[in-house]
This record gives structure tokens, sequence and C-alpha cells, in this order.
């Protein structure tokens, strides 16, 4: 997965790495908050986390990374907003 992550990230231009990178700190903070919410039920290990990750991230475009961060930074935002 590591080769694969550079070598997709390398191909981008500058702009575009900078919203790759942060879409991977999104996915990985969903996959996190998702991890912690589940404490109780299913505890997640480092490596299901990772794991996680890898099988998210499998065969997706740097658009298609981008593009799920969206959706799971829309969904925390509704849930946000449901919370209110």
């Amino acid at each position: 997965m590591k080769a694969s992550l550079s070598e997709v990230r390398e191909s981008l231009t500058p702009e575009k790495r900078a919203a790759f990178d942060n879409a991977l700190k999104v996915m990985l903070a969903g996959m996190t908050m998702n991890a912690l919410g589940s404490v109780f039920t299913k505890p997640m290990s480092e490596d299901d986390i990772k794991n996680q990750l890898k099988t998210e991230l499998d065969g997706k475009t740097a658009d298609q990374v981008i593009a799920r961060a969206d959706v799971i930074k829309a969904d925390f935002q509704a849930k946000q907003k449901a919370a209110k």
C-alpha cells in the first residue's frame, strides 16, 4: 500500500497532492472515530484500522479518494448539525 500511495501522490500536481493528503487524513480520522465509537461493542486494533483503510483505498484513483473524503466530511457535518 505504501508504494502505491507514494506513486499516486508523486504523480499529482502540488495542489492535487495537498487535497489527496488531506483526504487521507480525513479518511483515517473517520475510521479512528468509528473505532472509538465501537470500543464497547467491537474494539478495533491499530491493525484493524490499517486494514480497513487499505481496503477502502484499494483500486481507487486520487480523485476517488478525495471524493470519498468529501462524503465522510459531509456525513460528519450532518451528524454534528443533527446533534445540535
